[in-house]
C-alpha cells in the first residue's frame, strides 16, 4: 500500500508540474498507472483543488499512457467543464460588483482568487474559491456593506471581523486588512508599504473589466503570508503554493527582490520564506531562477509536505477539523489548530504564532 501511495503521489506531482509550467512530463516511466491508481490520483487532485492543472498536465502524456477507464475520463472532463463555468461565473460576479460599487465611487481591491488566476497559462483551469474584497478606506467598507444589503444580500460577520454573503450563487467576503498578520510590528510595516506602494489595475480573463489588485511586491507578501497563516492553523493545500509559484513567474523583473527580502527579514519571516521557497523548487518544480533570493534554501520540506498532503485544501480533510457554528466555538477550534502545529510554527514564525495565540486568547475577554 505504501509503495502504491508513493507511486500515486509521484505521478500526481509529475502531471501537476506539467500542467503548472506547461512542459512535457519528465518521468514518463511512471505511466500508465493501474486503474485503481488513476482513481486515487484523481481523488488526490480533487482533494488538493488542482484537478484542472493535473488534467492539463495529462495532455502532455501520450494517449497510450492515459487512463483506460472511460468513465473516469468522462468524470474528469465533466469536472473540468464545471471548473471553467465557475471561473466564468466568478468573473461575471466581479464585473457586476465593480460596476455596482462604482455607482458610489467605491474602489475595492481584489485579493488573490481571480486576480491570481490571470497569472496562469490557462486561467480558467485554476479552481476558484470565494471572491475576497479589501476596502482600504473604512468609510467605503461601510458604504459597500450598506449597498450590498440594498441588493437583498445579508452580510454576516465572522470571528475575524470580515463579512460574507452570497451574491449570484457565489460567496463574497469583505475584509478590512490587506495582509492578515498578528504581530503589531508587522501590521505597521505592511500598512506603511501598502500606503507607499498602493495598487494597480489588471484585466480579468475573457473580460473587459479591470479591477484593483496589490502591486507585485505586496501581492507576493500577501500570497506568502496567506500560506503561512493557514499552515500555522487549520492547514493548507498545494493550490496556494501553485499560486505563489505562478506569481513569481508572472512578476519576474516587475518588483525589487531586495525590498521583498528586507521586508520579510524585518517582520521575522525570512526563515519561513526559505522553507516556502524550498517547497516551491523541490515539490512544484519551480526553476530556482524565479526565486527572489536564496536564504535558507537548504530547508527540510518534509514537515510541510506532510502537512499539505495530510490536510488537502485549507486543511479541510484534517481529522481534527470540526464544523463549528458559534463565534466562540470557532475561536476555540482555531486555537486548537494552532496548538496542533505549534512546534512547526515556533520553528519558522515564532513571533507571528506568539501574537496570533495571544490575540485569540485576549479576544475571549472582550
Amino acid at each position: 500500500m505504501v509503495k502504491k501511495d508513493h507511486i500515486v503521489q509521484a505521478a500526481f506531482l509529475e502531471l501537476l508540474h506539467a500542467g503548472l509550467w506547461e512542459t512535457d512530463v519528465k518521468k514518463k516511466e511512471l505511466f500508465p498507472l493501474l486503474p485503481e491508481q488513476w482513481r486515487s490520483l484523481w481523488l488526490l487532485a480533487k482533494k488538493q483543488t488542482v484537478a484542472g492543472l493535473v488534467y492539463q498536465g495529462l495532455q502532455y502524456l501520450p494517449e497510450k499512457c492515459w487512463p483506460e477507464d472511460a468513465d473516469l475520463l468522462m468524470e474528469w472532463t465533466v469536472y473540468i467543464d464545471q471548473i471553467e463555468r465557475e471561473n466564468r461565473l466568478q468573473n461575471q460576479c466581479i464585473t457586476r460588483l465593480v460596476r455596482l460599487f462604482e455607482t458610489l465611487n467605491i474602489k475595492p481591491v481584489l485579493q488573490k482568487g481571480q486576480g491570481v488566476a490571470v497569472m496562469y497559462g490557462n486561467p480558467l483551469l485554476r479552481e476558484c474559491g470565494d471572491i475576497d474584497w479589501y476596502f482600504p478606506d473604512s468609510g467605503q467598507a461601510a458604504k459597500a456593506l450598506s449597498l450590498i444589503q440594498k441588493q437583498g444580500c445579508v452580510p454576516r460577520k465572522r470571528a475575524d471581523a470580515s463579512y460574507f454573503y452570497r451574491y449570484h450563487s457565489v460567496t463574497i467576503e469583505h475584509h478590512d486588512v490587506l495582509i492578515d498578520v498578528s504581530s503589531p510590528f508587522a501590521k505597521r510595516r505592511l500598512k506603511a508599504m501598502e500606503h507607499d506602494w498602493g495598487f494597480e489595475k489588471i484585466r480579468l480573463e475573457e473580460s473587459e473589466t479591470t479591477v484593483w489588485v496589490p502591486v507585485p511586491v505586496m501581492n507576493l507578501l500577501l500570497l506568502n503570508i496567506h500560506i503561512l497563516k493557514h499552515a500555522m492553523g487549520r492547514g493548507i493545500g498545494i493550490r496556494q503554493f501553485c499560486d505563489l509559484a505562478r506569481a513569481y513567474s508572472y512578476y519576474k523583473g516587475k518588483y525589487n527582490p531586495e525590498e521583498l527580502r528586507s521586508t520579510l527579514k524585518n517582520i521575522g519571516l525570512l526563515k519561513w520564506t526559505g522553507l516556502l521557497h524550498q517547497f516551491l523548487v523541490t515539490v512544484l518544480g519551480m526553476p530556482q531562477s524565479l526565486l527572489p533570493f536564496r536564504d535558507y534554501l537548504d530547508s527540510d520540506v518534509t514537515g510541510l509536505w506532510n502537512l499539505v498532503f495530510r490536510g488537502g485544501n485549507f486543511g479541510l480533510y484534517h481529522s481534527h477539523q470540526a464544523k463549528t457554528k458559534s463565534r466562540l466555538s470557532s475561536k476555540i477550534a482555531v486555537l486548537r489548530a494552532y496548538m496542533a502545529q505549534l512546534n512547526f510554527s515556533r520553528t519558522y514564525a515564532s513571533s507571528e504564532i506568539g501574537w496570533a495565540v495571544w490575540n485569540l486568547i485576549k479576544g475571549q475577554f472582550k
